[in-house]
């Protein structure tokens, strides 16, 4: 019998022991070592904790209403706010994808999963720059900024060449919804076009 035939016959016969098994792949004979860098292992460890961390504050960016969900529209600034245009097929599509549990809202695992298999690459050094400086506005971190948070900041720093209707212009640009402060990802949009 060749060789390939018997270890197929040996892998569907329910009743072959694990004598023949071992015999068979000559597993008493040559145990098998596996080596691993230990340092290798805490630091890709790390790093997957570092990225769910990041997932998780963008998570609470996008989560307007703090439910602990993203709901569709939620879902569409987020990807509208990484340059990614979408149509309402295209959204529909994605968001059945990441709801994995289908019950209409995406949880911060469902999110975390969908982000760590797919590839959206934003570079580190952009995210964490946006992400600071829209902290650094949000005096209250109420995840959204409002005139007088920037205000506080421009007297906090001195800045006097920013002006009143400097103040006014960025609002009117940025607050797109026009509800008198800027959201994360109506910040991430006038970032984009800085």
């Amino acid at each position: 019998m060749s060789g390939l035939i018997k270890r197929n016959s040996l892998l569907r016969n329910p009743s072959a022991t694990q004598e023949e098994m071992d015999k068979y792949f000559d597993l008493q004979r040559t145990p098998q070592k596996f080596k691993f860098d230990e340092e290798e292992v805490k630091k890709d460890a790390l790093e997957e904790l570092e990225i769910e961390k990041e997932i998780r504050e963008v998570f609470k960016l996008y989560d307007y209403d703090n439910s602990g969900t993203i709901t569709k529209d939620e879902l569409a600034k987020f990807i509208v706010s990484i340059g990614k245009p979408i149509n309402n097929e295209e959204l529909e599509d994605l968001f059945e994808t990441v709801d994995r549990d289908h019950n209409g809202a995406i949880s911060i695992d469902e999110f975390i999963f969908y982000l760590k298999t797919k590839v959206y690459y934003i570079p580190q050094k952009e995210v964490d720059e946006v992400i600071n400086c829209f902290k650094a506005f949000d005096t209250d971190n109420d995840m959204k900024i409002t005139k007088k948070e920037l205000e506080n900041i421009f007297k906090k720093f001195d800045l006097k060449k920013i002006s009143q209707e400097d103040i006014d212009m960025f609002f009117d640009v940025c607050d797109k919804d026009g509800d008198g402060s800027v959201s994360y990802a109506e910040f991430v949009d006038m970032w984009k076009i800085r």
